[in-house]
């Protein structure tokens, strides 16, 4: 098992989990990523900025016939990376724009509180 080998194309929400778990069993691993890896200092400020670095064709890319706009990550860590909004915390955003979205902040509050328990 030693000389055997895999290679995982995409570090997507689980190519790098895969490469650990199959290197940890004995496996020659290697993990290709075409995109950029990004952290706190070097995460696109914008939201046109970010959408050109971090997706294939600039967040654009249709089916071929058209119908369907995929976005497809281009980044290490691919769609988790992109989606891990979803796990901030937004308190001070919340707090300022409720009364002009309409969102509750003590809706969210709850909910940020049964995510943690």
């Amino acid at each position: 098992m030693a000389d055997s080998g895999c290679a995982i194309i995409s570090s997507g929400t689980a190519g790098g989990v895969l490469a650990h778990f199959l290197a940890e069993g004995g496996l020659k691993c290697l993990l290709l990523e075409v995109g950029q890896e990004y952290n706190v200092q070097t995460y696109p400020d914008s939201e046109l900025e970010g959408t050109s670095e971090l997706y294939w064709d600039g967040g654009m890319d249709l089916s071929q016939d058209g119908r369907l706009v995929l976005l497809r990550a281009k980044c290490v860590g691919g769609g988790s990376v992109i989606n891990q909004c979803l796990l901030d915390r937004f308190d001070q955003l919340f707090g300022l724009a409720s009364s002009q979205t309409g969102f509750s902040w003590v809706l969210w509050s709850k909910l940020y509180g049964r995510t943690k328990a």
